[in-house]
């Protein structure tokens, strides 16, 4: 009974594929058969509907257990990332506050290198100002795209008499595929483009420095060297070790965003409604007929008109109520959404509500940790960009100086803007019971200087007592040694 059951259900489900099979009357081979039967129609089937719905096999959101496991997003997925958070940067005010608050903060005006070297600082002050470069304007934009699309890549030209670095730039959408070393994903190596416009895909080297290049594997330094069709920077965020590919600041709340923005626009509709009245006419005891007469002779009263009737008939204004506090309730549910990942503070764009300032200085402190955090990043790219553009003046004896001498620095802006005053207070304060502590012994001077070094360093000064020569103070203290005759001997007490 059970295996002609058994035989009913699958000829239902699969048709004449097991009808053949029990037609040869082997009903061992179905139990044997139907796994890697039920496998395959799943498999056919599943792709019939994926190519019905114009879909990849990964936006269906199926993939195969046994399968490779991959840290690198679907090239259609990556694609659509990069449309998606363009397009939200663009349209949405929001999303654009967000990626423009983080640049503002962490780009520096002017040119970030400084040098005590003269010829390196004309040499970085050429390179960032060059007409081709023209850094001034382009570094800015270049970290907005780094947080727009979560990746940058600029291809670097030099110039074979003087060593000159000149950058262009590459969509992300024209990156086929980055490639890291094969057994270190730390060292990114080469960067695979499209092919366009008929012209064949190139492939760029990833400049890395000479000991990253000293520590590729067997493998990857054979890789690194099929990369011949020139040389560039890439960088990316938002992602992991063994990810090769950037992740925007906005693919996280893109959705958020999107429906913020839908939320505002139909609110916006509803208060445009809400400016709207109508007039509720009262008519006592009058049949349709008569209704109609008054409808057709009504005419609602101008501003400051009179409306003259009798005792059966009354207008009066209406206007449909509005639950404003709902609406900016749930505006702001949805925008501290959207702003919490980031450690954005519903203060910085306008909704204060009911924080004070002390309480909008505790809540600053996410945000500039992750300010902070960005910040390292685009110094981090400053540096391989200035290392470049020392190294290639070198190689082309166009900068003769020891590479040694080749020092420079690089400015940053000022994250936080420090209150002087309660550190001073506190400064102060301390130093007064410092000089207590020593005054009784309690703490010896070493200790008081180091703890008056380590209050120092709340107003923004940096002081090591160790390398100061303090002159020694001129006097003993009271108890060490002798300060004076002893006037209670009677040998030394003068006459009478």
């Amino acid at each position: 009974m059970r295996n002609g059951l058994k035989v009913f259900l699958t000829q239902k489900l699969f048709g004449a594929q097991i009808t053949a099979l029990v037609d040869a009357g082997v009903n061992g081979r179905i139990d044997r058969e139907l796994p890697s039967l039920v496998a395959s129609r799943v498999d056919q089937e599943l792709q019939a509907r994926i190519t019905a719905s114009s879909l990849s096999f990964e936006e269906v959101g199926f993939r195969k257990l046994t399968g490779n496991p991959s840290r690198v997003l679907p090239v259609a997925t990556q694609e659509r990332m990069f449309e998606i958070c363009y397009w939200l940067w663009k349209t949405n005010p929001l999303a654009q506050f967000i990626i423009d608050i983080i640049v503002a903060f962490v780009v520096e005006g002017g040119m970030p290198f400084t040098s005590d070297n003269p010829e390196v600082k004309a040499l970085f002050t050429e390179f960032w100002e060059n007409s081709a470069n023209q850094l001034d304007i382009f570094f800015e934009k270049h970290v907005t795209e780094l947080g727009v699309f979560g990746e940058l890549c600029l291809p670097a030209f030099v110039l074979a008499n003087t060593g000159k670095v000149r950058l262009g730039y590459i969509d992300p959408a024209d990156i086929e595929s980055v490639v890291t070393d094969p057994h270190n994903a730390k060292i990114t190596i080469g960067v695979n483009l499209k092919s366009m416009d008929n012209d064949p895909a190139r492939k760029l080297a990833v400049i890395i420095g000479d000991e990253e290049i000293e520590i590729l594997s067997p493998k990857g330094r054979a890789l690194y060297e099929t990369f011949t069709d020139g040389q560039c920077f890439y960088w990316k965020i938002n992602t992991l070790t063994n990810e090769p590919r950037g992740c925007s600041d906005l693919f996280v709340v893109a959705d958020h965003l999107d429906g913020y923005e839908q939320f505002m626009a139909d609110t916006m509709e509803k208060f445009s409604q809400y400016n709207a009245f109508y007039y509720d006419v009262k008519v006592e005891g009058a049949d349709n007929e008569e209704l109609q007469k008054k409808a057709d002779l009504y005419r609602p009263p101008k501003s400051g008109g009179a409306f003259i009737h009798n005792e059966k008939v009354t207008s009066e204004a209406v206007s449909p109520k509005q639950n404003a506090s709902d609406a900016d309730t749930g505006a702001r549910l949805l925008r501290n959404h959207i702003l919490g990942p980031k450690g954005i503070p519903e203060h910085w764009i306008g909704g204060g509500g009911n924080v004070n300032r002390a309480t909008a200085s505790e809540m600053d402190l996410p945000v500039l940790k992750m300010l902070g955090r960005r910040q390292q990043t685009v110094k981090h790219i400053l540096e391989q960009i200035a290392d470049f553009v020392i190294v290639s003046a070198l190689n082309a004896r166009y900068l003769r100086i020891k590479p040694e001498e080749a020092t420079y620095e690089i400015q940053t802006p000022e994250i936080s803007s420090k209150e002087i005053a309660p550190s001073a207070t506190a400064v102060q304060s301390l130093s007064i019971s410092l000089t207590a502590a020593q005054a009784n012994g309690w703490i010896d001077q070493p200790t008081a200087r180091k703890m008056f070094a380590f209050a120092c360093d709340f107003v923004g000064f940096k002081y090591d007592p160790e390398t100061q020569d303090i002159p020694d103070p001129g006097y003993q203290d009271y108890g060490k040694g002798k300060t004076g005759p002893d006037l209670n001997s009677e040998a030394k007490r003068g006459p009478m």
